[in-house]
Protein backbone atom coordinates (compact mmCIF):
# COMPACT_ATOMS: atom_id res chain seq x y z
CA UNK A 1 0.00 0.00 0.00
CA UNK A 2 1.63 3.53 -0.84
CA UNK A 3 2.09 5.39 2.55
CA UNK A 4 0.51 8.98 3.35
CA UNK A 5 2.66 11.80 3.42
CA UNK A 6 0.85 14.43 4.92
CA UNK A 7 2.32 18.41 4.63
CA UNK A 8 3.02 19.73 8.25
CA UNK A 9 1.20 22.85 9.30
CA UNK A 10 1.88 25.42 12.16
CA UNK A 11 -2.24 25.97 12.29
CA UNK A 12 -4.41 23.43 13.68
CA UNK A 13 -6.03 21.31 10.76
CA UNK A 14 -9.04 19.42 11.76
CA UNK A 15 -10.92 16.32 10.27
CA UNK A 16 -13.71 14.92 11.67
CA UNK A 17 -15.07 11.43 9.64
CA UNK A 18 -18.18 9.88 10.24
CA UNK A 19 -19.97 6.38 9.50
CA UNK A 20 -20.26 6.06 5.82
CA UNK A 21 -21.32 4.59 2.42
CA UNK A 22 -20.52 0.76 2.38
CA UNK A 23 -20.31 -0.27 -1.40
CA UNK A 24 -18.90 2.57 -2.83
CA UNK A 25 -16.31 4.40 -0.94
CA UNK A 26 -15.78 7.79 -1.06
CA UNK A 27 -16.34 10.51 -3.08
CA UNK A 28 -18.76 12.28 -4.85
CA UNK A 29 -19.89 14.58 -7.46
CA UNK A 30 -22.88 16.91 -5.62
CA UNK A 31 -22.41 20.52 -4.77
CA UNK A 32 -21.62 21.39 -1.62
CA UNK A 33 -23.73 21.39 0.89
CA UNK A 34 -21.71 22.38 4.37
CA UNK A 35 -20.38 25.58 5.05
CA UNK A 36 -18.27 26.89 7.83
CA UNK A 37 -18.96 30.06 8.81
CA UNK A 38 -16.94 32.74 10.95
CA UNK A 39 -13.33 32.00 10.92
CA UNK A 40 -14.09 28.50 9.03
CA UNK A 41 -14.58 28.34 5.01
CA UNK A 42 -14.33 25.28 2.82
CA UNK A 43 -16.63 22.90 1.96
CA UNK A 44 -16.62 18.98 0.51
CA UNK A 45 -18.76 18.41 -2.28
CA UNK A 46 -20.78 15.12 -1.41
CA UNK A 47 -22.65 12.51 -4.04
CA UNK A 48 -26.25 11.63 -3.72
CA UNK A 49 -27.34 9.40 -1.93
CA UNK A 50 -31.14 8.32 -0.80
CA UNK A 51 -32.76 8.13 2.24
CA UNK A 52 -36.46 6.94 3.14
CA UNK A 53 -39.05 8.87 4.57
CA UNK A 54 -41.98 8.53 7.10
CA UNK A 55 -45.59 9.20 5.87
CA UNK A 56 -49.19 8.80 8.14
CA UNK A 57 -52.75 10.41 7.51
CA UNK A 58 -55.89 10.15 9.40
CA UNK A 59 -59.18 10.95 8.56
CA UNK A 60 -62.52 10.63 9.86
CA UNK A 61 -66.23 11.99 8.91
CA UNK A 62 -69.45 11.87 10.65
CA UNK A 63 -72.96 11.84 9.52
CA UNK A 64 -75.04 10.70 12.62
CA UNK A 65 -71.99 7.70 12.47
CA UNK A 66 -68.04 7.39 12.92
CA UNK A 67 -65.71 6.33 10.60
CA UNK A 68 -61.97 6.40 10.04
CA UNK A 69 -58.94 4.71 8.05
CA UNK A 70 -55.34 5.01 9.02
CA UNK A 71 -52.54 4.68 6.73
CA UNK A 72 -48.82 5.17 7.32
CA UNK A 73 -45.34 3.88 5.88
CA UNK A 74 -41.86 4.33 7.72
CA UNK A 75 -38.07 4.99 6.37
CA UNK A 76 -36.99 7.81 8.20
CA UNK A 77 -38.60 10.72 8.75
CA UNK A 78 -42.34 11.50 10.32
CA UNK A 79 -45.13 13.47 8.80
CA UNK A 80 -49.03 13.10 9.26
CA UNK A 81 -52.06 15.38 8.28
CA UNK A 82 -55.89 14.89 10.03
CA UNK A 83 -58.68 15.82 8.28
CA UNK A 84 -62.27 15.77 9.74
CA UNK A 85 -66.21 16.77 9.24
CA UNK A 86 -69.51 16.59 10.67
CA UNK A 87 -72.71 16.96 9.11
CA UNK A 88 -76.53 16.83 10.18
CA UNK A 89 -80.12 17.62 9.28
CA UNK A 90 -83.01 18.22 11.02
CA UNK A 91 -86.43 17.52 10.02
CA UNK A 92 -89.26 18.22 12.47
CA UNK A 93 -87.27 16.23 15.05
CA UNK A 94 -83.99 17.19 18.19
CA UNK A 95 -81.11 16.66 15.99
CA UNK A 96 -78.66 13.99 16.27
CA UNK A 97 -75.75 14.79 18.06
CA UNK A 98 -72.50 14.22 15.96
CA UNK A 99 -69.96 11.79 17.20
CA UNK A 100 -66.71 13.36 18.21
CA UNK A 101 -64.13 11.82 15.50
CA UNK A 102 -61.43 9.39 16.51
CA UNK A 103 -58.01 10.78 17.82
CA UNK A 104 -55.56 10.53 14.99
CA UNK A 105 -52.74 7.21 15.85
CA UNK A 106 -49.09 9.18 16.01
CA UNK A 107 -47.13 7.64 13.16
CA UNK A 108 -43.84 5.57 14.42
CA UNK A 109 -40.74 7.38 13.13
CA UNK A 110 -38.44 4.73 13.30
CA UNK A 111 -37.02 3.03 10.56
CA UNK A 112 -37.34 -0.16 8.51
CA UNK A 113 -35.13 -2.95 9.73
CA UNK A 114 -33.42 -3.11 6.59
CA UNK A 115 -33.12 0.41 5.54
CA UNK A 116 -29.25 0.92 5.61
CA UNK A 117 -27.94 3.12 8.04
CA UNK A 118 -24.64 4.76 6.23
CA UNK A 119 -25.03 6.10 2.38
CA UNK A 120 -24.40 3.16 0.04
CA UNK A 121 -27.15 0.81 -1.35
CA UNK A 122 -31.03 1.93 -1.41
CA UNK A 123 -33.31 1.11 1.20
CA UNK A 124 -35.46 -2.37 1.06
CA UNK A 125 -39.30 -1.91 0.79
CA UNK A 126 -40.69 -3.31 4.05
CA UNK A 127 -43.58 -5.62 3.60
CA UNK A 128 -46.52 -3.95 5.30
CA UNK A 129 -48.72 -6.86 7.43
CA UNK A 130 -52.14 -7.14 6.93
CA UNK A 131 -54.34 -5.28 9.36
CA UNK A 132 -56.87 -7.10 12.04
CA UNK A 133 -59.80 -6.34 10.79
CA UNK A 134 -61.47 -7.43 14.21
CA UNK A 135 -61.72 -4.32 16.64
CA UNK A 136 -60.34 -4.58 19.69
CA UNK A 137 -62.49 -5.72 23.01
CA UNK A 138 -60.77 -3.01 24.95
CA UNK A 139 -60.33 0.61 24.48
CA UNK A 140 -56.89 2.15 23.15
CA UNK A 141 -54.81 3.21 25.76
CA UNK A 142 -53.44 6.58 25.16
CA UNK A 143 -50.69 6.97 23.09
CA UNK A 144 -47.33 7.99 25.25
CA UNK A 145 -45.87 11.29 24.89
CA UNK A 146 -43.50 12.02 21.72
CA UNK A 147 -40.13 11.29 21.63
CA UNK A 148 -37.73 13.84 19.62
CA UNK A 149 -35.67 11.91 16.59
CA UNK A 150 -32.82 13.01 14.17
CA UNK A 151 -33.22 14.25 11.17
CA UNK A 152 -33.47 12.42 7.85
CA UNK A 153 -33.59 13.16 4.01
CA UNK A 154 -29.95 13.97 3.53
CA UNK A 155 -28.84 13.88 -0.05
CA UNK A 156 -24.86 14.36 1.19
CA UNK A 157 -22.58 11.61 1.30
CA UNK A 158 -19.78 9.69 3.50
CA UNK A 159 -16.53 10.75 1.87
CA UNK A 160 -13.84 8.49 2.72
CA UNK A 161 -10.90 9.15 0.02
CA UNK A 162 -10.04 12.52 1.37
CA UNK A 163 -9.98 10.75 4.90
CA UNK A 164 -7.30 8.65 3.95
CA UNK A 165 -5.31 10.88 1.81
CA UNK A 166 -3.35 14.30 2.30
CA UNK A 167 -5.54 17.32 2.44
CA UNK A 168 -4.12 21.02 3.54
CA UNK A 169 -3.04 21.37 7.03
CA UNK A 170 -1.92 17.83 7.28
CA UNK A 171 1.11 17.36 9.52
CA UNK A 172 3.83 15.10 8.20
CA UNK A 173 4.05 11.80 10.99
CA UNK A 174 7.33 10.06 10.90
CA UNK A 175 7.87 7.84 13.82
CA UNK A 176 11.41 7.42 15.45
CA UNK A 177 13.09 4.21 15.58
CA UNK A 178 11.77 3.72 19.09
CA UNK A 179 7.82 4.27 18.13
CA UNK A 180 5.22 2.87 20.48
CA UNK A 181 1.96 1.23 19.38
CA UNK A 182 -0.07 1.21 23.02
CA UNK A 183 -3.73 0.18 23.25
CA UNK A 184 -7.09 2.80 23.36
CA UNK A 185 -8.54 3.76 26.24
CA UNK A 186 -11.86 2.81 26.54
CA UNK A 187 -14.18 5.27 25.61
CA UNK A 188 -15.11 8.43 27.68
CA UNK A 189 -19.33 8.02 27.77
CA UNK A 190 -20.89 11.55 28.07
CA UNK A 191 -23.74 12.13 30.41
CA UNK A 192 -26.18 15.12 30.67
CA UNK A 193 -27.22 14.87 27.10
CA UNK A 194 -31.03 16.19 25.96
CA UNK A 195 -34.14 14.93 26.84
CA UNK A 196 -35.92 13.16 24.00
CA UNK A 197 -39.26 13.92 26.12
CA UNK A 198 -38.85 17.64 26.00
CA UNK A 199 -35.91 18.44 23.57
CA UNK A 200 -36.26 18.32 19.55
CA UNK A 201 -33.88 19.62 17.28
CA UNK A 202 -35.85 22.71 17.32
CA UNK A 203 -35.18 23.47 20.84
CA UNK A 204 -31.04 23.85 20.06
CA UNK A 205 -29.91 20.94 22.54
CA UNK A 206 -26.75 20.39 23.02
CA UNK A 207 -24.75 17.01 22.23
CA UNK A 208 -22.05 15.73 24.29
CA UNK A 209 -19.67 12.81 22.55
CA UNK A 210 -19.12 9.43 24.21
CA UNK A 211 -15.67 9.07 22.31
CA UNK A 212 -12.04 7.14 22.59
CA UNK A 213 -9.03 9.07 20.75
CA UNK A 214 -5.70 8.60 19.85
CA UNK A 215 -3.03 10.63 19.31
CA UNK A 216 -0.31 9.73 16.35
CA UNK A 217 3.29 11.56 16.46
CA UNK A 218 6.85 10.72 16.28
CA UNK A 219 6.57 8.39 19.88
CA UNK A 220 4.47 6.54 18.18
CA UNK A 221 0.85 5.77 18.33
CA UNK A 222 -0.29 6.50 22.21
CA UNK A 223 -4.62 6.96 23.95
CA UNK A 224 -5.38 10.68 23.88
CA UNK A 225 -8.73 10.33 25.58
CA UNK A 226 -6.72 12.56 29.17
CA UNK A 227 -5.71 15.08 25.63
CA UNK A 228 -8.91 15.56 24.10
CA UNK A 229 -11.17 15.74 27.13
CA UNK A 230 -14.76 16.51 26.55
CA UNK A 231 -16.19 17.25 23.32
CA UNK A 232 -19.97 18.82 22.56
CA UNK A 233 -21.90 19.23 18.78
CA UNK A 234 -24.50 21.94 19.53
CA UNK A 235 -27.29 23.06 17.26
CA UNK A 236 -27.73 26.53 17.12
CA UNK A 237 -30.45 26.45 14.41
CA UNK A 238 -32.31 23.56 12.98
CA UNK A 239 -34.02 23.68 9.44
CA UNK A 240 -35.75 20.18 8.45
CA UNK A 241 -36.04 21.33 5.16
CA UNK A 242 -32.59 23.34 4.43
CA UNK A 243 -29.45 24.90 6.27
CA UNK A 244 -29.01 24.49 9.98
CA UNK A 245 -26.35 25.99 12.35
CA UNK A 246 -23.96 23.94 14.66
CA UNK A 247 -21.24 24.62 16.88
CA UNK A 248 -18.63 22.09 17.61
CA UNK A 249 -16.40 22.57 21.03
CA UNK A 250 -13.48 20.87 21.89
CA UNK A 251 -11.76 23.32 24.90
CA UNK A 252 -8.86 21.26 25.32
CA UNK A 253 -7.93 21.87 21.72
CA UNK A 254 -8.37 25.27 21.45
CA UNK A 255 -12.18 24.71 19.58
CA UNK A 256 -14.34 27.24 21.39
CA UNK A 257 -17.86 27.03 19.71
CA UNK A 258 -16.35 27.19 16.22
CA UNK A 259 -19.63 27.75 14.22
CA UNK A 260 -20.33 26.14 10.74
CA UNK A 261 -23.38 25.00 8.69
CA UNK A 262 -24.69 22.18 6.71
CA UNK A 263 -27.79 20.84 5.31
CA UNK A 264 -27.21 17.52 5.63
CA UNK A 265 -25.76 16.87 9.37
CA UNK A 266 -28.01 14.70 11.20
CA UNK A 267 -29.98 14.17 8.72
CA UNK A 268 -28.41 11.28 7.57
CA UNK A 269 -24.77 10.67 5.59
CA UNK A 270 -23.06 14.46 5.81
CA UNK A 271 -19.39 15.12 5.09
CA UNK A 272 -18.42 18.45 6.41
CA UNK A 273 -15.79 19.78 5.79
CA UNK A 274 -12.80 23.40 6.24
CA UNK A 275 -9.17 23.87 5.31
CA UNK A 276 -8.68 27.02 7.08
CA UNK A 277 -7.55 27.94 10.44
CA UNK A 278 -9.19 26.47 12.63
CA UNK A 279 -10.22 23.37 9.89
CA UNK A 280 -11.52 20.58 10.80
CA UNK A 281 -13.88 17.97 8.57
CA UNK A 282 -17.13 15.80 10.21
CA UNK A 283 -18.49 12.65 8.04
CA UNK A 284 -21.74 11.47 9.89
CA UNK A 285 -24.43 9.47 9.27
CA UNK A 286 -26.85 8.46 11.87
CA UNK A 287 -30.26 6.20 12.99
CA UNK A 288 -33.71 7.70 14.28
CA UNK A 289 -32.29 7.96 17.55
CA UNK A 290 -28.14 7.95 17.51
CA UNK A 291 -25.46 9.41 15.42
CA UNK A 292 -22.43 8.13 15.12
CA UNK A 293 -18.64 8.72 13.35
CA UNK A 294 -15.05 9.08 13.09
CA UNK A 295 -13.18 12.74 13.24
CA UNK A 296 -9.44 14.18 12.65
CA UNK A 297 -7.38 16.89 14.02
CA UNK A 298 -4.19 17.59 12.82
CA UNK A 299 -2.28 19.83 16.04
CA UNK A 300 0.99 21.27 16.15
CA UNK A 301 0.63 23.46 19.21
CA UNK A 302 -0.68 21.45 21.67
CA UNK A 303 2.02 19.28 21.33
CA UNK A 304 5.69 19.18 22.73
CA UNK A 305 6.67 16.35 20.48
CA UNK A 306 5.91 17.93 17.09
CA UNK A 307 3.60 17.75 14.47
CA UNK A 308 0.57 15.21 16.12
CA UNK A 309 -2.84 13.98 14.16
CA UNK A 310 -5.64 13.44 16.84
CA UNK A 311 -7.92 10.47 15.65
CA UNK A 312 -11.55 9.77 17.43
CA UNK A 313 -14.40 8.05 17.01
CA UNK A 314 -17.74 8.75 18.77
CA UNK A 315 -21.82 8.15 19.27
CA UNK A 316 -24.16 10.37 20.36
CA UNK A 317 -27.57 11.28 20.17
CA UNK A 318 -30.95 10.60 22.54
CA UNK A 319 -30.62 8.23 24.76
CA UNK A 320 -32.81 6.08 26.57
CA UNK A 321 -33.62 7.14 30.20
CA UNK A 322 -32.01 4.38 32.78
CA UNK A 323 -35.41 3.84 34.08
CA UNK A 324 -36.82 3.12 30.65
CA UNK A 325 -33.86 0.30 29.57
CA UNK A 326 -35.92 -2.94 29.98
CA UNK A 327 -34.45 -5.30 33.10
CA UNK A 328 -36.33 -8.63 31.56
CA UNK A 329 -36.70 -10.24 28.26
CA UNK A 330 -34.32 -10.01 25.18
CA UNK A 331 -34.14 -8.15 21.84
CA UNK A 332 -32.09 -8.99 19.03
CA UNK A 333 -30.29 -5.36 16.95
CA UNK A 334 -28.85 -5.13 13.74
CA UNK A 335 -28.36 -2.62 10.66
CA UNK A 336 -26.34 -2.86 7.51
CA UNK A 337 -23.69 -0.36 6.14
CA UNK A 338 -23.64 0.33 10.35
CA UNK A 339 -20.17 -0.19 11.57
CA UNK A 340 -16.78 2.22 10.72
CA UNK A 341 -13.24 2.67 11.49
CA UNK A 342 -9.94 3.80 11.27
CA UNK A 343 -7.20 1.74 11.13
CA UNK A 344 -3.53 3.48 12.09
CA UNK A 345 -0.12 1.51 11.46
CA UNK A 346 3.19 2.62 10.66
CA UNK A 347 4.85 1.98 7.19
CA UNK A 348 8.47 0.35 7.17
CA UNK A 349 9.63 3.79 6.50
CA UNK A 350 8.41 5.21 9.89
CA UNK A 351 5.07 6.90 7.65
CA UNK A 352 1.76 6.97 8.98
CA UNK A 353 -0.61 4.58 6.69
CA UNK A 354 -4.27 4.58 7.59
CA UNK A 355 -7.53 2.99 6.16
CA UNK A 356 -11.10 3.09 6.70
CA UNK A 357 -13.39 -0.11 7.70
CA UNK A 358 -16.99 -0.13 6.55
CA UNK A 359 -19.25 -3.09 7.46
CA UNK A 360 -22.68 -4.21 9.00
CA UNK A 361 -23.32 -5.76 12.58
CA UNK A 362 -26.06 -7.62 14.51
CA UNK A 363 -26.31 -7.81 18.28
CA UNK A 364 -28.33 -9.50 21.19
CA UNK A 365 -29.72 -8.11 24.18
CA UNK A 366 -30.60 -9.81 27.51
CA UNK A 367 -31.87 -7.62 29.84
CA UNK A 368 -32.29 -9.94 32.77
CA UNK A 369 -28.76 -10.73 32.56
CA UNK A 370 -27.47 -7.73 31.14
CA UNK A 371 -25.29 -9.00 28.61
CA UNK A 372 -24.89 -7.80 25.44
CA UNK A 373 -22.81 -9.40 22.39
CA UNK A 374 -22.79 -8.80 19.09
CA UNK A 375 -20.52 -9.46 15.84
CA UNK A 376 -18.85 -6.68 13.16
CA UNK A 377 -19.25 -8.71 9.80
CA UNK A 378 -18.95 -8.00 5.98
CA UNK A 379 -16.27 -6.11 6.95
CA UNK A 380 -13.67 -4.24 4.54
CA UNK A 381 -11.42 -1.81 4.42
CA UNK A 382 -10.85 1.28 2.08
CA UNK A 383 -6.70 1.99 1.36
CA UNK A 384 -4.68 4.75 2.10
CA UNK A 385 -4.80 5.95 -1.67
CA UNK A 386 -8.69 6.50 -1.10
CA UNK A 387 -9.78 4.17 -3.63
CA UNK A 388 -12.87 2.86 -4.04
CA UNK A 389 -12.73 -0.84 -3.99
CA UNK A 390 -12.89 -2.28 -0.46
CA UNK A 391 -10.98 -5.10 0.48
CA UNK A 392 -11.58 -7.69 2.60
CA UNK A 393 -10.95 -7.35 6.82
CA UNK A 394 -11.22 -9.16 9.66
CA UNK A 395 -14.63 -9.81 11.36
CA UNK A 396 -14.91 -8.64 14.70
CA UNK A 397 -16.97 -9.90 17.95
CA UNK A 398 -17.83 -7.43 20.80
CA UNK A 399 -19.40 -8.40 24.82
CA UNK A 400 -20.64 -6.08 26.64
CA UNK A 401 -22.70 -5.90 30.50
CA UNK A 402 -25.10 -3.16 30.77
CA UNK A 403 -24.47 -1.47 33.99
CA UNK A 404 -27.76 -1.64 36.15
CA UNK A 405 -30.15 1.46 36.55
CA UNK A 406 -28.41 3.05 33.36
CA UNK A 407 -28.37 3.08 29.52
CA UNK A 408 -25.12 2.28 29.56
CA UNK A 409 -22.73 -0.62 29.05
CA UNK A 410 -19.04 -1.74 28.80
CA UNK A 411 -17.02 -4.40 27.69
CA UNK A 412 -14.25 -5.69 24.88
CA UNK A 413 -13.67 -6.25 21.34
CA UNK A 414 -12.02 -9.54 19.87
CA UNK A 415 -10.83 -9.42 16.21
CA UNK A 416 -11.69 -12.41 14.22
CA UNK A 417 -9.46 -13.88 10.71
CA UNK A 418 -10.51 -12.48 7.34
CA UNK A 419 -13.39 -14.48 6.18
CA UNK A 420 -12.23 -18.00 4.58
CA UNK A 421 -12.82 -17.41 0.88
CA UNK A 422 -12.65 -13.47 0.48
CA UNK A 423 -11.34 -11.76 -2.46
CA UNK A 424 -8.64 -8.99 -2.53
CA UNK A 425 -7.70 -9.71 1.01
CA UNK A 426 -5.76 -6.92 2.88
CA UNK A 427 -2.81 -7.82 3.96
CA UNK A 428 -1.13 -4.60 4.85
CA UNK A 429 -4.65 -3.58 7.21
CA UNK A 430 -6.00 -7.09 8.71
CA UNK A 431 -5.19 -7.08 11.97
CA UNK A 432 -3.52 -10.24 14.07
CA UNK A 433 -6.60 -12.62 14.88
CA UNK A 434 -4.83 -16.01 16.10
CA UNK A 435 -2.24 -16.89 19.24
CA UNK A 436 -1.06 -14.39 21.78
CA UNK A 437 -0.79 -11.19 19.92
CA UNK A 438 -4.65 -11.39 18.36
CA UNK A 439 -6.24 -8.05 18.19
CA UNK A 440 -8.48 -7.16 21.10
CA UNK A 441 -9.83 -3.82 22.67
CA UNK A 442 -12.79 -1.93 24.41
CA UNK A 443 -16.50 -1.81 23.61
CA UNK A 444 -18.80 0.76 24.84
CA UNK A 445 -22.05 2.53 24.31
CA UNK A 446 -25.70 2.84 25.05
CA UNK A 447 -29.28 2.67 24.44
CA UNK A 448 -31.24 5.44 22.47
CA UNK A 449 -34.82 5.96 21.70
CA UNK A 450 -37.66 6.10 24.40
CA UNK A 451 -37.36 2.24 25.27
CA UNK A 452 -33.97 0.65 24.10
CA UNK A 453 -34.97 1.06 20.21
CA UNK A 454 -31.34 1.11 18.93
CA UNK A 455 -28.08 0.56 20.55
CA UNK A 456 -24.86 2.23 19.67
CA UNK A 457 -20.87 1.86 20.36
CA UNK A 458 -17.58 2.87 20.23
CA UNK A 459 -15.32 -0.18 19.37
CA UNK A 460 -11.26 -0.45 19.39
CA UNK A 461 -8.91 -3.47 19.13
CA UNK A 462 -4.85 -3.34 19.01
CA UNK A 463 -2.19 -5.73 17.93
CA UNK A 464 1.91 -5.34 18.01
CA UNK A 465 1.02 -3.37 14.58
CA UNK A 466 -2.58 -1.71 14.48
CA UNK A 467 -4.34 0.45 16.51
CA UNK A 468 -7.97 0.82 15.19
CA UNK A 469 -10.94 2.73 16.46
CA UNK A 470 -14.34 2.89 15.12
CA UNK A 471 -18.31 3.16 15.70
CA UNK A 472 -21.19 0.35 15.62
CA UNK A 473 -24.82 0.71 15.61
CA UNK A 474 -28.35 -1.43 15.36
CA UNK A 475 -32.26 -1.07 15.43
CA UNK A 476 -34.23 -3.39 17.47
CA UNK A 477 -35.98 -5.77 15.48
Amino acid sequence: MKAIRTVARLTVAASVLLLAACGGGGGGGAPPTNVVTGNNNGSTPGSTDTSGSTSGSTSGSTSGSTSGSTSGSTSGSTSGSTSGSTSGSTADTTPTTPTTPTTPTTPTTTPPADTPIFAGDPPTTPTTPPSDPTPPSNPTPPSPPPFATLGSGSTDANQFGPFTTPFNGQAVITGDANRKINAPTAATLATGGPNGATQPLTTNPSFPLSQTTIQVDRTGINPANATVGSATLSVVSWNSNGTSQFTLNIPSLGYANVAFSSSSLLKGASTVSATSSPAFRINASNTSYAALGLWEIDAVRHNPDGPAILLGAFVTGYETPGSAVPTTGTATYSATHSVTAIVTKFAPDGTLDRGVVLGDSTYGANFATGDVSGNLTNMHVIAENGTTTFAAWNDVSVGAKITAGTNQFNGSATASAVPSGATTPSDAYAVTATGANTAKGQFNGAFYGPNANELAGVWSLKDPSHVVIGVAAGRKQ
